[in-house]
């Protein structure tokens, strides 16, 4: 049995010829069968690279035409930046000013497997626009023409899931249209289309209870109420501190510190509050109790235990989200900084002008300083405010693109000036002495909503004074040059400012000479109206609320940003302004109430725009005869003076008849500040933005308006002094005026924010379609 078995085995090695041909039919069906296999999933393989070559070059299409859009965006951004308006044709691809595709834009396209040209050149058809392989192409919307958008209060904010403030928007639009081509070797071509529409919203600065486009310092030292009316508060950053109690959102471009501006500034000694959205709202019908802080939180508060809520702890913005529910809004929240056309371009421009030459304004770590930057640098604002100049020639072909770009957003700014925007503008030359003082006057004429220009001039038609004014009693201004009886107390001419005296009661600083200007008379004159039998004459076909009074200026200085200043011995002095004009009740075609400004400094004394004094009326604010009516002061500094005020005792020690008593303003103030230092130097804050010369002490300055720097101080450039000589602060009755929500003052120039919306990928019978308006403009 064992030699059976091993005799079987040892057989079953022996190789024949017929084990050996089904063996070989095996192997070669195993082959066979896993060739196919092999073969299959080396077609599977090749098929699945085929697609997904395919799915990468269709990816690629579509950033590659995402990435021309937002290259057309860009050129949009730069030129809203630099300029107010757009024409409906200004876009025409067969036009220079068309969007396009830039040689930067090329070289870095060039590096993917887009399909560029070398260089860009016009189409001269809707065909070759396209048949192009990239392209891009702006539509303008509605010829260039703003929309009115109107936020309603009930709209959520972003992230915040609140009511806010309703807000009025005007809105340009440009449909931006873009296509590109992607190729492969192997794989072929893929093109993509899309649009977008790129807005551009222009919402009214007088729509803000606070607008800085600098740094925002609040430190009142005490219980200072902030913002009531439930408007935004804007800082480009925000410092603030001492027991603050703000009433309404903050917005900041850059952060939001608990501290004091600077480096050796210190911290806050008192917490700041903020008021907690989800349970305040504020009514101004019904107003609560600012003192009870059980609706508000600290920024302490809503940190426990780490500090207080500020930029740069841990989770910053989402800690701030949770405690204010969208009432603490920075630049990690998407706040980006705000500025009206022109200004922005041209302080990008000077940044790195400064850049080149060396000047960063950073802090020492190489943070940007912009506290810094507000007391050295470039100070384009300050030019809304300077008399009308001409306009640069952009005619010459020969331009440098970067300086054509300059000019043009100086341009922009000069058409947006107040001296320009005004109706009516009055030149005051002081001449030689007394006696030797001429005052001229003249009406300007507007194209649609736009100053008109010839020859890049205002154009202008002068006022004959003595025909319109026969009767010289009826002239609303009058000169007062500065004069000092024996003593040096009494002043019997012009005003004596203990700021600008470096709080001494005997500086030449301090000596100002003034244009007076009797605001009820110029209300008789421009309503018409008057207590004589025959009142002076105005023409009411030209009238749009502004007001611009050229005070004298100072030599140029041949400074970088072309600002010259006016004369620090010269400024204006409003008084008996109680009611202002108002031509609305009689026309119901322009502007309600008035917007006056000067490149000078301006005292404002008494009861201003304020015909009840504290009490007001919605249902006629603005257009009824003798009714408070939008009003906007704009200056190089403002200085508001009580209604007990008397320049004759201007040089006095405060409390020696220079006591102050409750007072009314209801107006804009639009004016500059005195940057704080770095080390040392506090600017006085908002809580001291508008100035005061008298006793406050327990006495009331009641304000109700919209607190907005556009620029700093320049020829009112005396340091903030703090209290005990040239001041003591008033009881501070500060609030919003809920009025600009329905009635802004004229001459509104308004910021400028920009938003991308509605991307889409079109088909290419879309695309055709959609883009032959493009040439037919």
């Amino acid at each position: 049995m064992h030699m059976n078995l091993t005799v079987r085995s040892a057989a079953a090695h022996i190789p024949s010829p017929l084990r050996r041909g089904s063996t070989l039919v095996l192997v070669l069906v195993i082959t066979a069968v896993l060739g196919l296999i092999i073969g299959s999933t080396m077609q599977y393989t090749l098929t699945e690279a085929r697609v997904n070559q395919s799915d990468l070059l269709n990816n690629e299409a579509r950033l590659a035409v995402e990435a021309t859009v937002n290259h057309g965006m860009a050129q949009l951004r730069q030129r809203f930046d630099r300029s107010r308006h757009i024409t409906g044709a200004e876009l025409l691809p067969s036009r220079a000013s068309a969007l396009r595709l830039e040689p930067g834009f090329l070289a870095f396209m060039d590096q993917s497997r887009a399909v560029v040209p070398n260089s860009y050149t016009r189409p001269a058809s809707h065909e070759a626009f396209v048949n192009a392989s990239t392209i891009v192409g702006g539509l303008v919307i509605n010829r260039g023409q703003a929309v009115n958008l109107r936020i309603d209060p009930l709209t959520p904010l972003p992230e915040e899931g609140r009511p806010g403030a309703p807000t009025d928007g005007q809105v340009r639009e440009v449909r931006v249209f873009a296509k590109a081509t992607t190729e492969d070797r192997l794989a072929g071509t893929r093109t993509a289309f899309a649009r977008q529409t790129f807005q551009v919203v222009d919402r009214s600065l007088f729509q803000n209870a606070v607008f800085f486009n600098g740094v925002l310092e609040i430190f009142a030292g005490g219980v200072f109420n902030v913002g009531m009316g439930n408007a935004p508060i804007y800082g480009a950053e925000v410092f603030i501190g001492n027991n603050n109690r703000v009433h309404t959102r903050i917005e900041s471009a850059g952060g939001i510190f608990a501290r004091r501006y600077g480096t050796n500034q210190g911290n806050a000694t008192a917490n700041a509050f903020l008021a907690n959205f989800d349970v305040f709202e504020f009514d101004p019908d019904n107003p609560p109790n600012f003192n009870n802080v059980d609706y508000l939180v600290g920024l302490t508060d809503a940190n426990p235990g780490a500090g207080a809520l500020q930029t740069g702890v841990a989770n910053f913005r989402e800690l701030a989200l949770q405690a204010f529910s969208g009432g603490l809004l920075t630049a990690e929240h998407g706040i980006v900084p705000q500025a009206a056309p022109g200004l922005e371009f041209l302080r990008e421009w000077s940044l790195q002008e400064a850049a080149d030459a060396g000047d960063n304004f950073a802090f020492p770590d190489g943070r940007f300083d912009q506290g810094e930057f507000d007391r050295r640098g470039a100070n384009w604002g300050h030019h809304l405010i300077a008399p009308s100049r001409s306009l640069a020639d952009l005619s010459d072909p020969g331009l440098d693109p970067a300086e054509r770009d300059r000019l043009e957003a100086l341009n922009t700014l000069e058409a947006n000036k107040f001296s320009n925007r005004s109706s009516l503008v009055i030149e005051f030359d002081p001449g030689t002495g007394p006696g030797t003082e001429t005052v001229r006057m003249f009406h300007q004429p507007f194209v649609g909503e736009d100053p008109e220009f010839f020859g890049g001039q205002r154009v202008r038609h002068e006022i004959d004074i003595e025909a319109t004014f026969p009767d010289p009693d009826t002239r609303f201004w009058e000169v007062s040059r500065f004069e000092q009886s024996g003593n040096g107390n009494d002043v019997t001419g012009g005003i004596y400012d203990f700021r600008q005296g470096g709080n001494r009661g005997d500086r030449a600083g301090g000596r100002i000479n003034l244009l007076r200007v009797d605001v009820e008379r110029m209300r008789h004159w421009v309503e018409g109206t008057s207590e004589s039998d025959s009142p002076p004459s105005f023409d009411p076909q030209w009238w749009n609320g502004g007001v611009f009074v050229t005070m004298p200026e100072q030599n140029d200085p041949g400074r970088i940003d072309r600002v010259v200043p006016a004369r620090s011995d010269w400024a204006i002095q409003l008084f008996n302004g109680r009611t202002i004009p108002n031509r609305r009740p009689l026309d119901a075609s322009v502007n309600p109430g008035m917007t006056f400004s000067t490149n000078s400094a301006l005292y404002v004394q008494g009861d201003f725009n304020a015909p009840d004094g504290a009490n007001w009326s919605r249902d006629s604010f603005g257009i009824e005869q003798g009714a408070e009516a939008p009003a906007a002061l704009v200056a190089d500094a403002i200085m508001l003076l009580s209604n007990d005020w008397d320049n004759r005792d201007s040089g006095r020690p405060i409390g020696n008849r220079r006591s102050a008593n409750r007072t009314d303003f209801s107006a804009a103030l639009i004016m500059g500040n005195v940057p704080s230092q770095r080390d040392r130097g506090y600017s006085g804050g908002l809580e001291n933005f508008p100035r005061f010369l008298e006793d406050w002490n327990n006495r009331t300055a009641a304000y109700r308006g919209s607190l907005i720097r556009l620029f700093r101080s320049e020829s009112f450039d005396a340091a903030w002094p703090a209290t005990g000589t040239t001041y003591n602060a008033p009881r501070r009755d500060w609030a919003f005026h809920t009025g600009f929500r329905e009635l802004t003052p004229p001459l509104d120039m308004g910021q400028r924010t920009f938003r991308r919306i509605f991307f889409r990928e079109l088909t290419e019978a879309e695309f055709r379609a959609q883009t032959a308006a493009l040439f037919e403009q």
